[in-house]
């Protein structure tokens, strides 16, 4: 695609990962007008409207509706979008699912429909995990008894957490069997699973997925805040989370921005979770040149190899700044 400047739509802009891709844009941007940026939020009283060219909100129907898919279509349409980036999640699965009709309007940056589908439900994503070699943490829905959760699990304590659903939403953290047998009483048993608390060190790692290969893993161990996202983050270097990137890929084949999360038990390495999309931490890392945002347009609009020239180490720290709009 031959254009000085090109229409990006980045959903959910008035959260941390919609936010985090257009700043990454304006970084890549370096002050001239190559994109022109139009930011989409339920919230018309987003934050983030104000770093957009042009925002629109979304309308108050449901999602599963044709009147919200028309929405899509029309605004696709009308703005001349080159390029969608969802900055969230439900925007991920939404596009995914619609991408047949979307897709001829404009490009849709999207994982693979396998590890989308894969990926709603950490259930699942466990027990594809587990017929790989990948390390994964010991888990099990939560409509098991304690007898079974005790002799699967060991020595407590217990997470429990929805098996669809990102960042610390919905974790209850089980200390003793009054804990379980509450927390099973309020909670629907068949969309929860239950697993073995492990505390470490936690890393946050992208890579970026092609046809036939990927780019090597940006490693961040991180430190996070209170909503599940990244707080704090210094660049790593880990041989172990490199090979496991490597045999996912192999057995995955994920396209684009896709995002891991590990966690190191003493010597231990596990694979908490996978996502099929950017993640919250996307902007701390164009801060050291690994700009996914700029990726995107190099791979899916410029159709071009992605070079990534990127430091080596540093550290970075989130923080909280007002906005008038």
């Amino acid at each position: 695609m031959n254009k000085s400047t090109f229409n990006i739509l980045v959903s959910g802009v008035g959260a941390v990962i919609g936010q985090g891709v257009i700043k990454s844009l304006k970084i890549a941007s370096k002050g001239s007008k190559q994109f022109n940026i139009v930011g989409l939020d339920k919230n018309p009283d987003s934050a983030g409207r104000s770093w957009c060219d042009n925002f629109f909100h979304k309308p108050e129907v449901s999602e599963d509706s044709i009147k919200y898919l028309n929405f899509w279509k029309d605004l696709l349409v009308k703005e001349s979008i080159d390029l969608v980036i969802p900055g969230i999640e439900e925007d991920v699965f939404f596009l995914s699912e619609n991408r047949k009709v979307l897709s001829k309007m404009s490009i849709l940056q999207l994982n693979s429909n396998q590890i989308v589908n894969l990926c709603k439900d950490k259930w699942k994503t466990y027990q594809f995990l587990k017929s790989t070699d990948v390390e994964v943490i010991p888990t099990l829905k939560l409509e098991n008894t304690w007898y079974s959760v005790r002799k699967y699990l060991g020595d407590l304590p217990f997470l429990i957490k929805p098996r669809r659903g990102n960042g610390s939403r919905g974790i209850h953290i089980i200390d003793k069997k009054k804990d379980f047998i509450y927390w099973k009483s309020k909670l629907r048993s068949n969309s929860m699973i239950i697993q073995k608390y492990i505390q470490g060190v936690e890393f946050t790692v992208s890579s970026f997925g092609f046809d036939e290969d990927f780019l090597k893993p940006f490693i961040f161990r991180r430190k996070l805040n209170n909503t599940g996202s990244t707080q704090w983050a210094q660049i790593e270097e880990n041989s172990d989370i490199d090979v496991t990137i490597k045999k996912i890929f192999e057995k995955i084949n994920f396209q684009g921005p896709t995002n891991f999360q590990f966690i190191l038990d003493c010597s231990k390495l596990f694979l908490l979770e996978i996502n099929p999309r950017i993640s919250s931490s996307t902007s701390m890392r164009a801060q050291f040149g690994y700009n996914e945002s700029l990726y995107c347009v190099d791979h899916y609009l410029k159709k071009k190899k992605i070079e990534v020239s990127c430091l080596k180490k540093g550290k970075v720290v989130r923080f909280y700044e007002d906005q008038v709009i």
